[in-house]
């Protein structure tokens, strides 16, 4: 499993559903390899840090769309995916390759669509 897949399932779970601590949340990354703890780590208290400004950043891409208006699988993607793409520590079309097909895994292809559009948008105003 990837850093990736489990902060989109446990920030899912922290942010949509309310039902882990943040506490847990920077501690639940189960049998992740170290390299992949840390940018789990990194990629989690970076979305926690930043969660307003991130938020900002989907609204103002997310053409005809307000926040509250976004299902939760496309939110939680959108989220850490902008977080990653913020932190500069990967290509994007690495980052959003990634976030898109696991929007496409737990969510819809139209919701996988929106995601890609949303991450372009948010790459080329970063």
């Amino acid at each position: 499993m990837d850093f990736r897949e489990v902060a989109f399932n446990n920030f899912y779970e922290y942010y949509i559903s309310n039902s882990s601590s943040k506490e847990q949340l920077i501690e639940n990354h189960g049998a992740l390899s170290d390299n992949q703890i840390i940018r789990y780590k990194q990629l989690i208290l970076y979305t926690i840090d930043n969660l307003d400004t991130i938020i900002l950043f989907i609204s103002d891409s997310s053409n005809n769309w307000t926040f509250n208006r976004i299902k939760s699988v496309e939110k939680t993607a959108l989220i850490l995916g902008i977080s990653e793409l913020s932190m500069k520590l990967t290509k994007k079309e690495i980052i959003i390759s990634e976030w898109v097909k696991l929007t496409d895994l737990h969510g819809t292809q139209a919701g996988a669509k929106f995601v890609n559009g949303v991450l372009e948008d948010v790459y080329t105003k970063l």
